[in-house]
Parts: C-alpha cells; structure tokens; sequence
C-alpha cells in the first residue's frame, strides 16, 4: 500500500507540473517520448534567422542557410513536399501560423529556459506581442544523436535498422512529429548537464572555410539547373550561387508561367513547370543551392590553378572550374529613383510580395505595367483599404486577359487606375504617407501606406565586368569546342555565352553546358581520363535515380 501511495504521489507532482508547464508556454507536448538536443539560445537563433528571412521578402525554406538549424533530412523532405504543394496552404511551416507581423515578431523573440522531460529537450518559445502573442515548442527530430567531430556537426545519422523501423511506424506519417523543427546542427548532447562538454560555437560566416567543389556553376537558371545534372553524371561535384532569391532565373522572373514549346519531347509547358522538372532531374546528386549570394570575385591559386571564389553574402569557394550560366548577367529589379526611396524599401516600398496578408487594410499603389503589376494589382484589390495602380500611359506590357479584367476592376469601383508617373514621396518621420504623381496636366496626390514597385528587372554584368574576360556587348566571347572563356578554367554557357551564329534557346544552353563541363572535367581531375558511358549503361547513374525514386515512395 504504501509504495502504491508514493507512487500516486510522483504521478501527482508529475501532473502538476505539466499542468504548471503547459500554463507557461500554451502548448500542448504531445511528443515527449522523443530525444531532443537544443538549447534556447540555438532555438532564439533559429526564429531570429528564420523570421528575419520573410522579413526581407525570402522564402527560408528554400535559404540553404537553413541548414544551419535544421537537419537535412527534414529540409529535404519540406522542399520536396513545397515543390508538389503538399504543404498545408499558405501556413508557415515553422510557426503553424499564415499571417503574423516579421517586424513585431522579429524583436519579441523570447525563449524560456529549456527543460528535460522524459530524456527530451524541451525549450518553449514566445513569438510575438499583444494581439500577435503566440507560443511554440522546440522539438528535434527522432533520430540517433551522435557527437560532433568538427566545429559543426553537419547531418544527424541513425542505423540502418533504427531508419526501418521509423519507416515502418511513420510510412503514413510524412513527418512523425508535427511541430517539428528537426535538429540543431552546434549543439548535440544526450544529457542536457553535459551540453558545454559537447557544444562547440557556430563560426560567423567571415570565419567560414572555403567550401571544396569541382565546379562552380554561377546562375540556378534552367541551363545552370541541367549543369548541375551533366556534372553529377560524368562523376563532377558541384555548387549553385545565384544573385537572386529563388531558384529558376529569368525563365521565372519573367515568365513562369508562359508556356515553353521548345524543349525536346516536352510540346508545351511552362518556365515554373520546366524548372520543377530540372529540380526533380538533379534531386539525385543533391546539389547545393545558394541563393540571395552574388559572386564578387575570382582568384586563380599559382600552386594547382585552382580558383577561389567570394560572394557578396561572404561565402568562399575552393573550386577547379567556374561555369558562368548566369542568363543575360544578374538581375535586380528596377528602383524608384528617388532620394527619399532607399530608406524605406523592404518597410513601405517593396520590388516583390512575399506574404500579401501584410497589406491588408492599406492604401497601396501599384506601379508598373507588365504582368506582375497588373497581377498583383489584381490579387490584392480584395484585401487591400485602396488600391491604385500607376502606370506612365494607358497601354500595358501585359495578357491581355488581365488588362481586360483590371478594366473591369476599375469600371465596377474595385480599385482605381492613374496616368502618369511617381515624382516624389511625402514620408514625415520615415513613414510612408503618399505619393505625389506626375500627369501631363499636372500632378495628382494620392494617399500611400505600401507601394508595390513593378517596373521590371534589369540585367547586368556586375562584378563579372572586372574578371579579365573577353566581354563584347555585355556577353562572354567562348570558344565553341568547349564553351571557355579567355580565361581557361572560367566556362559561359546559355545567354550569357556569345559566339558566331549564337541562339539564344533554353536547348541550346544544355548543349553548350554539356561540353563545357566534359573540359572541366580535365581541370579537376588532370591525371584521370574521362570514359565516356551511355546513361542507358550508366549503372550508378541508375542506382542514384531509383534511390531517389524510392525515397519518394517510402
């Protein structure tokens, strides 16, 4: 009897606390049982990254800085299920939550103290103030924890068995814990006591070692997208950089979904659903991407001719060959020329939308004429307190389609259409109020809490000017055997490459990107003789394929 009241009594206090835990944190822990590592200053440094990202128009699941918090596994299987829009809606992922304020949220991250509970790690989080007060728990993903053998611990690993096992108890289950935000990659510890026995600090990114590659491909466009597939075939690591904040290049600034008619055995289909193909191509070789991150320079070493290359993010490359697909040079959207603008971009002027939900009940102008303005111009009349669109004449750049029912929209009241140019903005204090715009009869003022900036996106070489290469009308002079530059290690290949009789065709960027990296191949391994194999016959080819087939299944 009495051993059955003392364990009464440990069930009780058990209770009560849960009960005291539950009414800090207003989360339910549903998923105890599982073994968790980090501590809350990892946790506060995730939600500061990740909300920091969609404050600044970014989609952090498809950052590979992600991987600094979350296990790989979990990423890939998050980008897998974005890509085949398995995700639940507009929800974000991470907070469970499809609208909330990044700027309110991004200085009200609070973490509580972490706490051990049933041999898990459990560190609450408060996101949020006021009226946008929300909670979370962080959770790792149900895996072995091994400890770190460099500064960083780069994947988290089970045993074979272990993975079977979850497979079998999880197959109906894509992520077996629904708050999952997976697994700090510093600190790895099975006994929180223990943790600075096992952690190690995170370097700065000025601090971060070159990342080896054999190539480099410049531009995560459909040609540099099949550059990454050809390198994996003929045996060639690789790393994608591009200056842009998603994957796809012009094809999805400017067209996504325009249809395409010239890509072999594909009769029709369009830029968003070429890219998605590619991206399911090179799934197999596992192929970093990295995005938001334009290359500034190159240096050739004199000891091996190897290259090393910077970003303006401040990642470093270690690679044997550059291929440069980087489209017609980087593009970056046109800007409002004036003085007063540069102050209040990513706040009240913005170049693209990420969360349309921030300009609900708002006075906002539209300003541009092509496809994006009038999409935009048409996606957010519904939520917005007013909505004007701005353009320098009455004719537009756009379908027709959506100039017929932009009309329709200005004929029945929904939104409002003005001629004529934005020649200044009225911002006391740095706070947008409204614009003032320029008309041939004169000038009109128009209340302004957002402006959505759609001009367009301009193409230039940038940093890539100054590489020493034979430039001729904002295009790269290559050798048509090979599709190298001036500069032997240094390939063009797609619209940036010019050559006599050049087309600028998707087909002909993965020709020229083929051949390209078959002389790279030289450049990374000088003592190996390349053989060439059918894909037919390419056994390991095949293996990488049904391997990433099978994953899809399990």
């Amino acid at each position: 009897m009495s051993k059955a009241r003392d364990v009464n009594k440990i069930f009780t206090r058990v209770f009560l606390v849960l009960a005291l835990v539950v009414s800090v944190v207003f989360h339910s822990i549903a998923h105890a049982q599982i073994r968790v590592a980090a501590p809350d200053e990892e946790v506060k440094a995730f939600y500061t990254w990740y909300i920091g990202q969609q404050a600044k128009a970014k989609f952090p699941l498809l950052d590979n800085g992600i991987f600094q918090y979350v296990a790989k596994e979990t990423v890939d299987r998050l980008r897998n299920d974005y890509r085949h829009n398995r995700l639940p809606g507009d929800t974000d992922y991470f907070v469970k939550v499809q609208d909330y304020d990044e700027h309110d949220w991004s200085v009200n991250i609070v973490t509580l103290p972490g706490f051990e509970l049933a041999g898990a790690m459990i560190v609450p989080v408060m996101l949020g103030s006021t009226d946008k007060m929300a909670s979370s728990s962080f959770y790792n993903n149900p895996v072995t924890h091994g400890k770190s053998s460099g500064s960083t611990v780069r994947t988290l690993t089970r045993s074979r068995t272990e993975a079977a096992q979850a497979k079998r108890s999880n197959k109906n289950r894509r992520y077996p814990n629904r708050d999952l935000i997976a697994a700090s990659k510093t600190f790895l510890y099975r006994d929180p006591k223990n943790a600075e026995k096992t952690s190690r600090p995170r370097k700065s990114e000025t601090e971060m070692e070159a990342i080896k590659t054999d190539v480099l491909i410049i531009g995560a466009g459909p040609v540099g997208l099949f550059a990454a597939f050809e390198a994996g075939v003929i045996g060639l690591t690789c790393q994608i950089v591009d200056t842009l904040g998603r994957i796809g290049g012009q094809c999805i600034e400017l067209y996504p979904d325009k249809p395409i008619y010239d890509i072999p055995a594909i009769p029709s289909c369009t830029a968003r659903e070429l890219v998605d193909r590619l991206l399911e191509q090179i799934r197999p070789f596992d192929v970093p991407i990295h995005l938001d991150q334009r290359v500034q320079s190159v240096t050739q070493h004199d000891n091996d001719h190897r290259w090393t290359v910077t970003t303006e993010g401040g990642m470093t490359f270690d690679c044997a060959a550059i291929l440069i697909a980087a489209g017609n040079g980087a593009f970056v959207p046109q800007r409002l020329q004036l003085p007063e603008a540069a102050a209040l971009e990513d706040k009240d002027i913005h170049y693209s939308v990420s969360r349309a939900a921030n300009f609900a009940d708002k006075n906002i102008i539209v300003a541009g004429g092509g496809d994006s303005a009038l999409d935009w111009a048409l996606a957010l009349k519904d939520i917005a307190k007013k909505l004007t669109l701005v353009h320098r004449r009455n004719g537009f750049s756009a379908a027709a389609n959506s100039v017929a029912t932009m009309k329709r929209a200005v004929e029945a009241g929904e939104m409002e259409f003005v001629v004529g140019m934005i020649e200044s903005l009225d911002a006391p204090e740095g706070t947008l109020r409204g614009v003032r715009v320029k008309q041939v009869e004169g000038a009109t003022d128009l209340a302004a809490d957002k402006i959505v900036a759609l001009y367009g996106l301009v193409s230039e070489l940038g940093p890539i000017a100054t590489w020493n290469l034979d430039v001729r009308g904002g295009r790269i002079e290559v050798d048509t055997s090979n599709y190298e530059s001036s500069r032997p290690g240094i390939f063009a290949v797609g619209d940036i490459a010019n050559y006599p009789n050049k087309q600028k065709l998707i087909l002909s960027g993965f020709h020229e990107a083929s051949l390209a990296l078959r002389k790279a191949y030289s450049y990374a391994y000088p003592e190996k003789k390349r053989v060439h194999v059918h894909s037919s016959y390419d056994a390991k080819l095949a293996e990488r394929v049904n391997a990433a087939h099978a994953a899809d299944d399990a």
